[in-house]
């Protein structure tokens, strides 16, 4: 499944939660360190697929595989401020060698990095399997969101209807 498509699911929230990761596409993966410290870092996310994993490709020897290898509970963040579209996705992360599955999301930006190709040493693929997730889908319109906040001072309330937030657990069962 490309990137820009979504599960089949019967749950809208689950289909709402991959459009809105599948529109932002780059993610913020949250690892953590073996001082227990996290580290954040941009990760191109190269699919969405119907087991409801998020593939990323790096560097075999980055310190992120160490650290997955030690602790594989990962975050991942995406965020797309014009829009007001925020996702945190909680999961587990395992390095994964699989052939078939590099093929399909093998493409042009990933060669840039890999030079060596499909074939290069240095590359793996890291896999995310989505425990559950949050979301807030906000308005967009920068003069709706004035209006907004501009009314809450005003008259000393927080702002109303602010956009969807949704808390989405995941399965690929």
């Amino acid at each position: 499944m490309a990137v820009g498509d979504t599960p089949a699911n019967n749950d809208p929230k689950v289909e709402k939660l991959f459009r809105l990761i599948s529109a932002i596409r780059t993610g913020m993966l949250v690892t953590q360190r073996s001082d227990g410290s996290l580290c954040s870092r941009p990760m191109a996310t190269h699919t969405t697929d119907t087991d409801y994993h998020l593939w990323f490709l790096t560097d075999r020897d980055s310190v992120k595989v160490l650290e997955i290898a030690k602790n594989p509970n990962v975050n991942v963040s995406f965020a797309d401020p014009d829009e007001q579209h925020y996702v945190s996705v909680s999961g587990k992360a395992a390095v994964v060698d699989d052939s078939a599955k590099l093929s399909e999301l093998w493409n042009t930006f990933a060669k840039a990095w890999f030079t060596g190709g499909k074939d290069d040493s240095r590359l793996a693929m890291v896999r995310v399997e989505i425990t559950d997730a949050e979301y807030w889908d906000a308005p967009s319109s920068a003069f709706v969101n004035l209006y907004r906040v501009s009314k809450a001072l005003l008259t000393g309330k927080r702002p109303e209807d602010y956009g969807e937030n949704e808390t989405v657990s995941v399965s690929s069962e």
